[in-house]
């Protein structure tokens, strides 16, 4: 995956502390957090860092994956909706510590037109700086990470540019299907997930209207869809039977 072609879609939330609750940890969850640290193009760092990706898997058991078609941009095959700020949830709820996280629960649309086959992820890249008036909200792609659980369809995703290799923490969007090669979204087909934001600095916080608003990291997407490859087995008899027919036509 180019690192360039990933930013086709700019997601950012608005969090007004006055409206946020504290963080429940769901029973029974193993999650891991992963950061931003991957490697270094430009001004932005792109994807987890091997090491992490490494410690997610023989740790977490989230499982790294190289898609059997190139990674890409969103293009026109999904749309992402955000909750309104009233639902967002913040710990701690007045983020003025160097560790604060957010849930957010999105809604992501199949808008492609045709049905999406096999298992498709959503990707997360990398953050950009974005402008909110005259303050410029800015993290360390170091210090903005994801929680992320393999019980809840999380996955690293291996792409590869240039001879470097990026890690992307990508989430499986249908789970129904047993095996995820034969799953599908349907057209217009909604799926609800849960965002899980880690910010490891002070946030951008900009008083207004006698309170103060703060500022998520702007996350940059991207989509991955995989293809059903016939198992070993099923390819070997399907190449020897194409043999066997090329043998019977030279014959005839």
């Amino acid at each position: 995956m180019m690192p360039k072609l990933v930013s086709s879609l700019s997601i950012f939330l608005l969090l007004v502390s006055s409206t946020l609750i504290s963080v429940v940890a769901p029973a029974g969850a193993s999650p891991v957090d992963v950061f931003f640290n991957g490697p270094s193009q430009g001004s932005n760092s792109f994807g987890i860092s091997l090491a992490s990706a490494i410690d997610a898997r023989d740790n977490f058991g989230v499982p790294i994956l190289t898609p059997s078609q190139p990674l890409s941009v969103l293009g026109g095959r999904l749309s992402v909706e955000l909750p309104p700020t009233s639902s967002l949830v913040l710990n701690p709820t007045r983020p003025t510590t160097s560790h604060n996280t957010a849930i957010s629960n999105w809604q992501i649309e199949n808008i492609s037109g045709s049905v999406l086959s096999g298992a498709s992820f959503l990707l997360f890249t990398h953050t950009t700086p974005y402008g909110v008036g005259s303050t410029t909200i800015e993290y360390d792609d170091a210090n903005v990470g994801l929680r992320i659980d393999a019980a809840d369809g999380w996955v690293i995703m291996r792409g590869e540019s240039q001879g470097v290799d990026y890690y992307y923490p990508a989430l499986l969007l249908d789970r129904a299907a047993a095996n995820p090669d034969d799953g599908s979204l349907s057209v217009g087909e909604r799926v609800t997930a849960s965002i899980h934001y880690i910010v490891n600095e002070p946030m951008t916080g900009i008083r207004s209207n006698g309170r103060t608003n703060y500022y998520l990291p702007q996350l940059q997407l991207g989509f991955a869809q995989a293809v059903v490859i016939p198992e070993p087995g099923t390819a070997l008899l399907l190449g020897l039977g194409l043999t066997l027919l090329a043998a019977r036509r030279k014959r005839a």
